[in-house]
């Protein structure tokens, strides 16, 4: 879920600064307030104290459920006074890691033939990345119906239940080769997502990984044909954020959606009041949001859109 407050805090600028670490130098006192360490197990936990020294943890620097937050200027964007926050809100995160899969990682080009794999907050977003690049096919993937059918409001051209699905349709598309670009945006990415991905896309296609599993060596079987990665130059790539540069692509965005060029009134299914939260968990679990959002302002709280 996602939280209106006065500026965008962004957990996506947090994580962008957690790949540009190298770039931060040795100072000290920066890289531990932006938490910054490449061998700490949980990338995404920053951590400040209360004044008795209590450790409070900031979950990518910005925390949520309470009312009040302080957070580094590092992780907030300024928006114009008259920005709808209840929308814009989802700039945060979930608009640029998806529009970024598709646009800056993925590279999709004009007439390409796209898979987007998980369409809830995320993945409806890659959709309309890859329509806004000249995706010719844009084909979503989702075992829940309400999700496959709301694709199409962001501009997917086909909506299938099953990778394998979409697999087929890409190959009928592009006589037999496969999906230019596969786009991983799943809740909880599993080895067998990638591996299907990777069947689907053709020679010299694109896997990008936009989707977060276990940070943790698991042992997960991940049952890739390696001799394709050489000889058909297929590639798998990570995407954190989209790989956008937020503090240059939030604004961006954000002028794309007031020209009525990005969509995001219909992302945002329900609204929550702050009391509220374990219902909108219990949503988002059962798969009746493409995305919830807390409000403060009780006039915006509690409505289905």
């Amino acid at each position: 879920m996602t939280f209106a407050m006065g500026l965008i805090s962004l957990g996506g600028t947090y994580a962008y600064q957690l790949l540009e670490c190298r770039k931060l130098g040795p100072d000290p006192e920066r890289r531990e307030l932006l938490g910054v360490s490449l061998r700490t197990p949980i990338l995404w936990m920053r951590c400040m104290h209360l004044s008795d020294g209590t450790p409070v943890g900031q979950m990518a620097g910005v925390s949520a459920f309470c009312e009040f937050t302080t957070v580094s200027v590092h992780s907030a964007v300024k928006v114009p006074d008259d920005t709808d926050l209840t929308e814009a809100c989802l700039l945060g995160c979930c608009v640029g890691t998806g529009w970024g899969a598709a646009v800056n990682t993925g590279g999709v080009r004009p007439g390409d033939t796209i898979i987007v794999i998980g369409v809830g907050g995320v993945g409806s977003n890659a959709v309309q990345g890859a329509v806004h690049a000249g995706a010719l096919h844009v084909i979503a993937v989702d075992p829940v119906l309400f999700k496959r059918d709301n694709a199409f409001q962001f501009g997917a051209t086909h909506a299938v239940e099953t990778i394998g699905e979409a697999a087929q349709l890409a190959r009928e598309f592009t006589n037999g080769q496969g999906a230019d670009v596969a786009i991983l945006t799943v809740g909880v990415l599993e080895g067998a997502h990638l591996a299907k991905a990777f069947a689907a896309v053709r020679k010299r296609g694109v896997v990008v990984v936009a989707a977060v599993g276990d940070v943790r060596p698991s042992g997960v079987p991940l049952p890739l044909p390696l001799g394709e990665m050489t000889l058909y130059e297929k590639q798998i790539r990570g995407s954190l954020f989209g790989s956008c540069s937020p503090h240059a692509d939030i604004p961006r965005l954000l002028e794309l959606y007031r020209a009525h060029k990005l969509n995001l009134s219909d992302l945002v299914t329900t609204t929550y009041r702050l009391d509220d939260v374990a219902r909108g968990f219990e949503d988002m679990h059962a798969g009746t949001n493409i995305r919830g959002v807390v409000v403060f302002d009780e006039t915006h709280a509690g409505a289905e859109r």
